[in-house]
């Protein structure tokens, strides 16, 4: 019989260890599929005949210069997603030339490129009709349907020829310039919202937008770059697409990642030494000058030195070189990242608190020892191990090492009951990832605490209720191009109101073993309610890109229901190992949105990426109470573990102080 207790004590731990490294991952967006034109294709004319007969294949079919990538094919890279273009059974639809709701025509310029409708069709037809929640679907189109230099006549009703110019006349004399069709430029921007909207009534939660820039948005942008003349008409027409797109993403509650590239554009042309670009001229560009096209065949383009690391633009037509394709590719990062960053800053609080929770009910049988009604000091120092693990390329791995100082003040109310007061000092650094920053919070808990045990020690309970005012201070490394820019948040506030419970059943084992064993089962609720105040980055850097977010306050409410068994051995009149394990399951929000704003343009709609938590796991404690001869003064050191389904959360190690007054 005592063996095989021992062999039963013996299985529970090693159980319980197996738990504690035996989680697995979990992350937000693990997917990625584009569509649209020439600034997201990667390959589509390398693979697919064009319609005429006088051009059947590019060399590359990338607007790139290769061994650079397109930034499709680096945002992919970032999250371990490799980006291949669809004709050979990839993720990226996009085909240069290719218009919103309008086939090209035949022969001409690019046909044979899908339009935006066709490609999110034939995606469709593959899925089922489905789109994947976890998925980020880009949808980068409407400059072909736009852009000045593709309309060769007047315009016309309706969605084609919408943005005015000095049309053409026979002979090649140029007319007077002529306005824009406001009500064509409309009708194309409510033509990309439908497909958004196919995409988000199929089940697509997250949909990226980028900006369209047609033309030199203003004289200065012009003369750096040589890309065209500022025309204050186009650039009007322009103005009225993007304004019109923003409008719908609104009015029709769409979740959109809007890069607002045209704010982005000014920056690299203002800024392009810092980013080791010297060469920004439209005309000078990485393929070799005019009347180039960056997926002709080698003879036409001719790859100039640094092409990948000093150009603007790849081309005469205005396609980014791989030195700003990257740049676009790191604030997009910066866009899916960050909320996720940021909502550590409640998560953690969720996890010191348990910690917290886990050392006053760890005391409470400390102070039943009493043996009067005597007032009774204690104190705790605790150090843990938060980490986050998403397990996920791209979605950094986040760690820290909180350090709790908890003093607290009892009394025996009745031989039955006792209650205290606690307040506890926790400081904790948190990562953001390898390099990628970190976080600070310090938080002041205060705790009130009864605990009930029966005269015959067989029935307990306890309740503990807290409040926590938390400091917030927030440095975040943003990598863009080869800058790395530090985006800053001080004192922000937060706080988290707590209410625990946890009860159960001592049994006493009277042969065997010990006669004095005690173990049985236990029973748990816990309520957290934690509030993050909204903030904006604070950008550090001499010449800030535009990429600093305004955070929208966050809440999180956990309801923690567990279940679990306890055993206490007191092996010695001074040595007591214990051991508990409980089943948890959250009935609060474990699914919450983070919510941000751009800054670069306040008419920017927000976006929200969803953080996700387990609703079930595990936690356990193993420990061990040393007290003296006359039961004045004790100690306890406690290894408390929470283990997640999809990650490791927190292992915390607490030492405990208890003197009787």
């Amino acid at each position: 019989m005592q063996l095989t207790k021992k062999l039963k004590i013996k299985n529970f731990i090693v159980i319980f260890l197996f738990l504690i490294n035996s989680a697995t991952s979990n992350a937000q967006i693990t997917k990625f599929t584009f569509f649209g034109d020439s600034d997201s294709d990667n390959g589509f004319f390398k693979h697919v005949r064009r319609t005429s007969t006088t051009n059947a294949f590019d060399s590359t079919g990338v607007l790139t210069i290769r061994p650079g990538l397109m930034w499709t094919e680096s945002i992919g890279q970032k999250f371990g997603v490799e980006v291949i273009t669809q004709p050979i059974g990839g993720n990226n639809y996009a085909a240069s030339g290719s218009k919103i709701n309008t086939v090209v025509p035949v022969p001409g310029i690019n046909d044979g490129a899908w339009s935006l409708n066709q490609q999110i069709t034939q995606y469709l037809s593959t899925t089922g009709g489905k789109a994947d929640p976890r998925m980020l679907y880009s949808l980068d189109d409407g400059t072909n349907d736009l852009k000045p230099a593709y309309i060769g006549e007047l315009i016309t009703t309706g969605r084609g020829q919408v943005i005015g110019q000095e049309a053409k006349g026979g002979g090649g004399a140029n007319n007077a310039a002529i306005a824009n069709n406001e009500a064509g430029i409309r009708l194309l921007a409510g033509d990309l919202i439908s497909e958004a909207n196919r995409l988000k009534n199929a089940g697509a939660k997250y949909i990226l937008i980028r900006h369209e820039i047609i033309t030199s948005p203003d004289t200065n942008f012009a003369a750096l770059t040589g890309y065209g003349v500022f025309d204050a008409v186009s650039s009007a027409g322009a103005a009225i697409f993007n304004q019109e797109v923003r409008n719908l993403i609104r009015s029709n509650n769409l979740n959109v990642i809007y890069t607002d590239d045209l704010s982005l554009a000014q920056h690299i042309v203002t800024n392009a030494a810092r980013y080791g670009i010297t060469h920004t001229l439209i005309t000078d560009n990485a393929c070799g000058g005019a009347n180039t096209y960056a997926g002709n065949p080698p003879a036409q383009c001719n790859i100039r030195p640094g092409a990948t690391t000093d150009y603007l633009f790849s081309d005469d037509v205005g396609h980014y070189a791989p030195a700003a394709q990257n740049i676009v590719s790191d604030v997009v990062y910066n866009l899916l990242i960050a909320p996720i960053q940021i909502s550590m800053l409640a998560e953690v609080p969720m996890q010191t608190r348990s910690a917290t929770i886990g050392v006053i009910n760890n005391q409470i049988p400390l102070s039943f020892k009493k043996n009067d009604q005597t007032l009774n000091f204690w104190t705790t120092e605790s150090v843990s191990r938060n980490e986050t693990n998403y397990g996920k390329t791209g979605v950094p791995d986040s760690y820290g090492v909180p350090i709790t100082g908890t003093v607290g003040f009892d009394m025996k109310l009745s031989p039955e009951w006792i209650g205290g007061i606690s307040t506890s000092f926790i400081h904790t650094n948190q990562t953001f990832g390898s390099d990628l920053g970190e976080f600070t919070q310090k938080e002041t808990a205060f705790s009130a605490y009864t605990g009930y045990k029966s005269t015959d020690e067989s029935v307990w309970a306890n309740t503990i209720v807290s409040y926590g005012l938390i400091s917030n201070d927030i440095e975040r490394n943003v990598k863009i191009g080869i800058t790395t820019q530090k985006l800053t948040g001080k004192n922000i506030d937060s706080t988290n109101t707590s209410l625990a419970f946890s009860g159960g059943y001592n049994f006493k084992n009277n042969s065997g073993l010990s006669s004095s064993i005690i173990h049985g089962p236990v029973f748990g609720a816990k309520i957290q309610k934690i509030k993050v105040d909204g903030f904006t980055d604070n950008n550090e850097n001499s010449v800030p890109a535009p990429i600093q977010l305004q955070f929208h306050e966050q809440n999180l409410t956990s309801k923690i229901v567990s279940a679990g068994y306890q055993v206490y051995y007191p092996y010695s009149s001074v040595i007591e190992p214990f051991a508990k394990f409980s089943l948890d399951h959250d009935f609060g929000d474990t699914t919450r949105k983070i919510t941000q704003n751009q800054t670069s343009n306040t008419d920017i709609p927000s976006y929200y990426i969803e953080s996700f938590r387990d609703k079930n796991y595990a936690s356990g404690s193993l420990g061990v109470l040393l007290k003296d001869e006359q039961q004045k003064v004790f100690g306890q050191v406690a290894l408390n573990t929470e283990i997640r389904q999809s990650r490791d959360i927190n292992k915390n190690i607490s030492v405990n102080f208890n003197v009787n007054f």
